[in-house]
């Protein structure tokens, strides 16, 4: 199965997707304007475009003057690296990690063939970055190593009665 446009209750996936957040110092209102902000280095608008609303980012970047120019494999790390900061968030995490395996499709009604997929033509590449980002924050799985049995009636004990490892009690 898969989830195919960011709307509705999928809006959080999306890339504005109104959620601050910090990154890098910095509170944005949205992973779109987080994304923005770190391909210029002028502090000032740094800070302008992280209060903005996505579209007035655009065209600020557009506008401005010394854009970095990321290759695409760049663009994939730093999206995931803003997609990590406001995933952050334990409610936003949850309903990530509850798209369980599910592909993630972020289908857009503009032309954009590197975020996502407009006529099932163009990379996904956000969907792509959501589904690295939520197969990292899966709980990882105790690796099962060979316990001698001496630590294997122990974890049992432990299991059947509960540790008799107790927090000392505090004194004022």
């Amino acid at each position: 199965m898969s989830i195919i446009g960011f709307t509705d209750k999928y809006l959080f996936l999306s890339d504005y997707f109104n959620q601050s957040f910090k990154y890098d110092g910095i509170v944005y209102n949205n992973a779109i304007c987080a994304y923005l902000a770190q391909l210029i280095e002028n502090p000032t608008q740094k800070n302008i475009i992280s209060h903005a609303i996505p579209r007035d980012a655009i065209q600020m970047i557009k506008r401005s003057k010394n854009v970095r120019q990321l290759t695409d494999e760049e663009k994939f790390d730093l999206m995931y690296q803003v997609c990590k900061a406001k995933f952050s968030n334990k409610e936003l995490k949850d309903k990530l990690l509850a798209t369980e395996n599910e592909e993630l499709i972020n289908q857009t009604t503009w032309d954009n063939p590197f975020w996502g997929k407009t006529n099932k033509q163009g990379k996904n590449t956000l969907g792509k970055v959501l589904m690295k980002l939520r197969e990292d924050l899966k709980p990882k799985k105790k690796s099962k190593k060979k316990e001698t049995p001496k630590e294997q009636d122990k974890e049992l004990e432990e299991a059947e009665h509960g540790s008799d490892e107790r927090e000392p009690e505090k004194t004022e």
